[in-house]
């Protein structure tokens, strides 16, 4: 799962180097928030890895909890006026 979730992180900045292959140009905000959300399952595997030690529950928890944490990020984002269009292209 992490190496998807690096190849998705490279894919996505590979895309958004190249203006001619997206539909439209993202803003800044746009591609930080992609980039994160991109970048998000990364951190967790990791926290989750480095848990798996000491806290083995609460790292199986991190683990197979990644999921619904993405759909609860973008459903708060969805909420705020001023990420509402960036949420909406990435869900």
């Amino acid at each position: 799962l992490m190496l998807a979730s690096f190849a998705r992180v490279a894919m996505y900045w590979y895309v958004i180097r190249r203006p001619s292959l997206v539909f439209d140009t993202p803003t800044v905000r746009g591609r930080r928030l992609g980039l994160g959300l991109a970048a998000a399952p990364l951190v967790i595997y990791a926290l989750a890895m480095a848990l798996a030690g000491f806290a083995p529950t609460l790292s199986i928890f991190l683990y197979l909890g990644l999921p619904l944490m993405y759909f609860v990020l973008i459903t708060l984002l969805r909420k705020h006026p001023e990420t509402r269009d960036e949420a909406d292209e990435y869900s």
